[in-house]
């Protein structure tokens, strides 16, 4: 069994505003925590820059229908998710996330093709279903 180990860095010493000291553990080299690191100041402002960027662009993706009755409605949710998760934060959560949306666009787009298929295999034999 592996055990997490405790990070090296004390905790911050900054002061929230309810008076009591801040949770967070202070970055390698410093007292403060990435939240009040005034050496970092301008790594956090990029970093609140990306973040706003990334609401922004989630918010120009249209939402699909939340009714999905045909093919063609999943596939628009899919691809409404997979704009979503494209916005995560890079690491093992958004690489997992894409991989799931992949997946099942796969299988609703194959399972699409397949009724096409059938229904025009359907019409040539027959004149359509039973």
């Amino acid at each position: 069994m592996t055990t997490r180990a405790r990070p090296a860095n004390p905790r911050c010493v900054a002061i929230n505003r309810n008076g009591e000291r801040c949770q967070a553990y202070a970055i390698h080299g410093s007292q403060y925590c990435f939240h009040h690191a005034p050496e970092v100041a301008r790594e956090r402002s990029l970093a609140h820059a990306r973040g706003g960027k990334s609401r922004q662009q989630i918010r120009d993706v249209p939402a699909p229908d939340p009714k999905l009755q045909t093919p063609d409605q999943a596939l628009r949710a899919l691809e409404f998710a997979l704009a979503l998760a494209y916005q995560m934060q890079p690491g093992g959560a958004k690489v997992r996330a894409i991989v799931s949306v992949v997946g099942a666009w796969r299988g609703v787009y194959e399972v699409a093709e397949l009724e096409g298929r059938v229904r025009a295999l359907e019409t040539l034999v027959g004149g359509g279903a039973p």
